[in-house]
């Protein structure tokens, strides 16, 4: 939004006016920060879906150079296991909802309670 009046000689009375205007600089401004946000975040997903591979490659034939067969046992157990961390996830978070349900009639009960 483009400023009408200046803040700081406001802020310093100590007085603050809320406006609801908006014009189509603002809402462009808005609109192009957003994007900038977005693609500066896609660079994660960049990362992740080049640097994870390469990198646990890497290490692989790092580990396997060092250590011999027992990194690749070591490999598979990390693999074989990843199903475990999900399903731990998916656990917690069904317990977290439930939880919530809980939660929200307590708190509706303890509402209707105070209000009679």
């Amino acid at each position: 939004m483009e400023l009408e009046d200046d803040v700081l000689d406001e802020l310093t009375k100590g007085r603050i006016r809320q406006t609801d205007k908006s014009t189509a600089a603002g809402r462009l401004a808005n609109l192009m920060a957003g994007d900038i946000e977005t693609i500066y975040n896609a660079r994660d997903i960049v990362m992740m879906g080049i640097g994870i591979p390469i990198g646990s490659t890497l290490t692989l034939v790092g580990l396997y150079r060092i250590m011999g067969w027992s990194a690749l046992v070591g490999t598979a157990i990390i693999v074989l296991s990843t199903p475990l961390p999900v399903w731990l996830a998916k656990l917690i978070g069904s317990t977290q909802i439930r939880l919530k349900f809980a939660q929200d009639s307590r708190i509706s009960l303890v509402g209707e309670y105070i209000s009679q």
